[in-house]
């Protein structure tokens, strides 16, 4: 085993992965940021063509277009887990050159490099993706001394695609 690291679970951790996998890698993301361009390039040609009313109204359109996206996540996911009580269960993720394993007190489940979908890295979590829509949280404060950096490097020999975000969640 060349790294294990002890998690939990918790509301907020759940909050930030649905924020995350909402904003940032599911695809509806295309057609509100598109939305918004067309919005902008519209408000542009209006003040091109001197019709400055037309301009800002396309420019509030643009900018409610982002804020109704921020605002359908933010609802989403709290209806997601409005009624969802998370218990207190630790576990473990250990990291091998073939494999990871989910160690939970009562299961184990073991995740071939192969079928990892992808690896996210935040600035506070590591998400590895097992389907589309589902992923193991590792937040980085349960990891020792340059031990970010050997996971990053396990995830890469593996060829698993990983990207690094610069966002706070």
């Amino acid at each position: 085993m060349l790294i294990e690291a002890k998690c939990s679970h918790s509301e907020q951790r759940a909050r930030d992965f649905f924020r995350f996998h909402l904003l940032v890698r599911n695809i509806s993301k295309y057609i509100y940021y598109g939305l918004f361009l067309i919005a902008v390039g519209t408000g542009f040609y209006y003040i091109e063509k001197n019709n400055i009313d037309y301009a800002i109204y396309a420019f509030i359109f643009g900018i409610l277009v982002l804020i109704v996206k921020h605002a359908t996540v933010i609802s989403t996911v709290n209806r997601i887990l409005k009624n969802y009580k998370f218990p207190v269960v630790v576990y473990y993720l250990k990291f091998f050159d073939e494999y990871v394993l989910y160690d939970q007190e009562m299961s184990k489940k073991q995740y071939l490099w192969k079928d990892i979908l992808r690896v996210d890295e935040t600035k506070v979590y590591f998400y590895f993706y097992i389907s589309p829509n589902s992923a193991l949280i590792l937040p980085k404060y349960v990891l020792k001394d340059n031990q970010q950096d050997e996971i990053i490097k396990l995830v890469k020999q593996n060829n698993v695609k990983y990207r690094r975000h610069r966002i706070f969640i």
